[in-house]
């Protein structure tokens, strides 16, 4: 397992160290970003459009992430497999929001040609049912089919199906883990009731934002095994209005998610960036070192795509602020 945690620490070697960052931030022109970027992407050119180059470093994303997985083996490599799989499902609540949406036929591209595709069955034409119908997982089909006879709001129906698919990925993964043995499974543990506590707060903080649901109802969406969010802290948050809610985090270490409400999404990827460079900088435990990098390289082809959007309308402090991470 040593030697995949190296080919995985050379992988970093890839991101974006400050004075890339620094060059690329303070330029608008998109060719000239390009250039900059080249040192890192080769494959990059300048003349590709946003699009083009987005689908190219996911791409990319994909390559390294699957290029660890060769090396793996055993229950080591089943963790890997799962924890990645989030990007299918990402993918699949895509997808049902572009049906919902009936914008499947002008999105239909971008999702077949997705490497994370592989595996799934889609026509332009394919209503909700044909969808989740479609699915060869029989465990998503079985957490999706429920919504399939659901006569709710369309945003309720979207936002409550990508939270079912959520929960059943968490409780894998957390069942997967009490295999490893202890010593690496108080690790691991730890790393994955970190992003539950993330998933929970942001979960907690749209449903008090956007969603009328009694308390008692909200409950019901949070995913247990967050650390030191029991059933019974969460229950008590879960209960609180939202002007409530963000002062019960006023203080302690997640004091900063709330500060800032258009940055709340931002301030929740910095904290999960901050577990995985983390995981790196103490290297409890190969596999999740290796999970760690990978994300991180997937975080940083994430602030590219900021960058690359990013012009003369943004001034550099504003800039920096939307990085995640930085």
């Amino acid at each position: 397992m040593k030697d995949v945690s190296v080919k995985a620490k050379a992988k970093l070697g890839k991101l974006l160290d400050d004075y890339l960052l620094e060059r690329t931030i303070n330029e608008n022109d998109l060719a000239r970003k390009i250039s900059y970027l080249k040192k890192n992407y080769e494959f990059l050119d300048e003349n590709d459009n946003k699009l083009v180059i987005e689908e190219k470093l996911y791409n990319h994303f994909y390559k390294q992430e699957k290029s660890i997985e060769f090396f793996l083996r055993g229950l080591e490599k089943k963790f890997y497999q799962l924890y990645f799989s989030i990007y299918k499902i990402y993918l699949i609540q895509e997808i049902i929001t572009s049906i919902l949406n009936k914008s499947l036929e002008d999105n239909y591209k971008y999702f077949i040609n997705s490497p994370f595709f592989e595996g799934m069955e889609l026509l332009p034409n394919f209503s909700l049912n044909d969808f989740v119908n479609s699915i060869k997982d029989n465990h998503i089909k079985r957490v999706l089919e429920p919504f399939l006879n659901e006569n709710m709001d369309q945003d309720e129906l979207i936002f409550l199906s990508s939270n079912a698919l959520i929960k059943l990925y968490y409780r894998a993964l957390l069942k997967i883990s009490e295999k490893f043995p202890n010593s690496e499974y108080k690790h691991i543990n730890k790393y994955l009731a970190e992003e539950i506590n993330l998933l929970n707060f942001e979960m907690l903080y749209r449903l008090k934002s956007f969603f009328e649901i009694n308390n008692n109802e909200v409950f019901n969406y949070l995913i247990e095994g967050g650390y030191l969010f029991n059933a019974e802290r969460l229950r008590e948050i879960s209960n609180l209005n939202k002007e409530e809610f963000i002062e019960y985090f006023s203080d302690g270490r997640y004091k900063n998610i709330f500060e800032d409400e258009n940055l709340v999404y931002k301030r929740i990827q910095d904290k999960r960036w901050k577990n995985s460079r983390d995981e790196i900088i103490n290297d409890n435990c190969d596999i999740l070192y290796v999970v760690s990098a990978i994300n991180l390289l997937y975080l940083d082809i994430k602030n590219i795509v900021s960058i690359l959007e990013m012009d003369e309308k943004y001034d550099y402090n504003q800039k920096r602020e939307l990085l995640i991470g930085r």
